[in-house]
């Protein structure tokens, strides 16, 4: 599983998207999924609109899955720094 972090502004989303789009392209068989917890945290900005404005349905990611996704990430990024 792949996880974009959306943040931002709609411009910054859609910009974002489009690095779904083509990680989709790239990988198919990937589920790829949307981390829109920024939202909920930050009110800067008018919120997650990608689904709003362009009619589009994104996968998004629970807590869970996100947990998952960056612990590898990290423990991944610690082994690296050890080797060698």
């Amino acid at each position: 599983m792949i996880i974009v972090r959306i943040s931002g502004g709609l411009g910054n989303q859609m910009f974002q998207y489009a690095l779904i789009c083509a990680l989709k392209k790239t990988y198919p068989d990937v589920l790829i999924k949307a981390d829109i917890t920024d939202y909920k945290k930050n009110y800067s900005h008018t919120g997650f609109v990608l689904e709003k404005y362009f009619n589009i349905q994104i996968p998004v990611a629970d807590k869970n899955e996100i947990k998952k996704v960056y612990l590898a990430q990290d423990a991944f990024m610690r082994s690296d720094l050890t080797v060698g």
